[in-house]
């Protein structure tokens, strides 16, 4: 079944009775503590950097976890992860995992040390799988602790494109993926008859190269990632004529207010943090009536190159699976979580969708299995479970593909949302 993370804005009183009656039956009061501390208005996670997330797994609340600033460390940049409670049927399945990964990443930016508190050996070794570390008992009402620039396997390293991976993810991931959806994309920007043009994670720039060559020369384009090594490589592949490239995180865009006709962004939404955040200041640099538009993958299973890597990465790592793919690729599929966080994000409008389907081909079954194990950040959680193991987990997904595709060239589906809305 898909599963959707979302941020909790509001409580979901009724999906959340069923958790807060298991967990007491398990002896805890966390959650019985979450809804009081809501009730009375303790604690909403409202405060700078403070969050609460929600798993839905088939439209059920599975497992809840928040982050908030922690009130032991006397210092607004330490922040704590709180209330972690998935669904015993939901156990072992990665779902704690992907979910505390959501937190860490959403931490990124807003504090420099997480700490947490557990008394359960299983919580321990999900965090400490997560990159957490167990403290002495110096450090107040903590038993582990994350220094964020040294997090290894979170949504941080979800968005660490470095060393070999860019230069991979453009000679594989590129073509495999990324080339039909960027040709389709340039030309609903281009319908648009935009004069200046900002392009959000730009990566190694397909969508910029395609947007060079359908808008005129007199059309100024700013092509901008976190990312400074799949710039680097972006700007030494060039394009057709000039270009700006700029570091820029998308959540607090260096440009000033409605300065921009168009802003497009293919395949960069998923990591963002904060979509909500990223989504207001694309707003806030697009002039009026300027369109904001953005592709996200659909949900995995409709990806079938990449739910075949996933679902063979699961076999070689039954115990700790690699989920980045499903986590945060394929992660932000559902629409109306989109369309919410749209309006969240200050567009008050009702966005244009389009679901896209298109075939991804390659020469051999190697090919998907190179670019998706060593071209993404899923390299990174794979060399976190042991740095010999890139080549078997490669070797694994080539095989299984093989099996599913045939050994000769291969075809598989992919399918993508377009979003378009106007400022």
């Amino acid at each position: 079944m898909a599963r959707v993370i979302e941020r909790l804005h509001e409580l979901p009183i009724d999906s959340l009775g069923v958790l807060v009656a298991e967990s007491e039956q398990d002896g805890s009061q966390i959650l019985r503590r979450l809804v009081e501390e809501w009730r009375t208005g303790a604690n909403r996670f409202d405060r700078p950097g403070e969050a609460l997330f929600g798993m839905w797994v088939g439209g059920q609340l599975v497992a809840v976890c928040g982050l908030n600033v922690d009130p032991y460390g006397g210092d607004h940049r330490i922040g704590r992860v709180r209330h972690l409670y998935v669904r015993s049927a939901c156990r072992r399945l990665g779902v704690g995992r992907d979910l505390v990964a959501q937190v860490v990443g959403a931490a990124r930016g807003h504090f420099d040390t997480l700490r947490l508190r557990t008394a359960n050996p299983a919580a321990a070794r999900l965090y400490e799988a997560l990159g957490f570390r167990s403290t002495d008992r110096t450090v107040a009402n903590a038993t582990h602790v994350m220094e964020l620039e040294n997090a290894m396997s979170s949504p941080d390293t979800d968005k660490t494109f470095a060393g070999s991976i860019p230069t991979l993810y453009e000679a594989y991931l590129v073509p495999l993926i990324f080339q039909p959806y960027a040709a389709d994309l340039a030309s609903r920007v281009a319908s648009q008859s935009p004069s200046r043009v900002l392009e959000l994670a730009a990566g190694t720039g397909v969508v910029t190269r395609h947007l060079a060559s359908v808008l005129p020369e007199s059309v100024s384009i700013v092509a901008s990632d976190l990312n400074q090594p799949m710039l680097d490589l972006a700007s030494g592949v060039g394009t057709t004529r000039p270009v700006e490239w700029r570091q820029a995180d998308a959540m607090e865009l260096p440009f000033e207010g409605g300065v921009f006709d168009a802003v497009v962004c293919q395949f960069g939404a998923m990591f963002f943090p904060d979509k909500s955040k990223a989504f207001s200041e694309a707003r806030r640099v697009l002039r009026s009536g300027g369109t904001f538009m953005f592709s996200v993958w659909d949900r995995i299973e409709e990806n079938e190159f990449a739910h075949t890597v996933t679902m063979a990465l699961e076999s070689l790592f039954p115990e700790d699976p690699p989920r980045f793919l499903a986590r945060t690729p394929h992660g932000y599929h559902d629409l109306p979580t989109i369309e919410r966080d749209l309006r969240h994000g200050g567009f008050p409008g009702s966005a244009h969708i389009s679901t896209v389907a298109a075939r991804s081909q390659a020469p051999s079954p190697r090919i998907p299995a190179i670019a998706f194990c060593q071209g993404t950040p899923l390299r990174n959680e794979i060399e976190a479970r042991g740095e010999a193991r890139l080549g078997e987990a490669t070797d694994i997904a080539a095989d299984a593909i093989a099996r599913r595709f045939g050994p000769g060239p291969v075809d598989g589906k992919m399918q993508a949302h377009i979003i378009a809305i106007e400022r």
